[in-house]
This record gives C-alpha cells, sequence and structure tokens, in this order.
C-alpha cells in the first residue's frame, strides 16, 4: 500500500503537516493539541498588552499557528 503523494504550494504543504500532526499518537509530545493553545492563551493573559516588547504579538501569532494546525471543533 505504498503512495506517492505529491503537494504544492503553501496550503496543501499546511494541510499536510496537519494531517501528520493528527497521526500523531495522543501521548507523543511532539504532537499539538487544544492543550497546546490553552497553554498559550494562558502565557497571553499574563503579557502585558502594554509592554512595548512585542511579545503579545509573537504570543498570539504562535497561538493563531498551532491553533491553525487542530482539526476544527
Amino acid at each position: 500500500m505504498n503512495q506517492l503523494v505529491s503537494v504544492s504550494g503553501p496550503s496543501e504543504v499546511f494541510a499536510l503537516m496537519a494531517l501528520a500532526n493528527d497521526a500523531l499518537p495522543d501521548d507523543d509530545r511532539r504532537k499539538l493539541t487544544r492543550a497546546d493553545v490553552a497553554l498559550v492563551n494562558a502565557l497571553l493573559a499574563q503579557i502585558d498588552a502594554r509592554e512595548p516588547s512585542g511579545m503579545l504579538a509573537i504570543a498570539e501569532a504562535l497561538r493563531d499557528k498551532v491553533a491553525a494546525l487542530l482539526p476544527p471543533r
């Protein structure tokens, strides 16, 4: 059952990344989960939005990337 898969373009590559993440066992430390999104949200709650360091924007971008790899709720 060997199949060759070809992907091209950012959308297809990202979909393949999400599929690969979903295929990981639930106990694999590399698997991104909704708990990871919740963890980043907890970090966001601790960041002062007025801080000029840009940490809030960085954390929000990380949260959005992790969430995008997960299947819809």
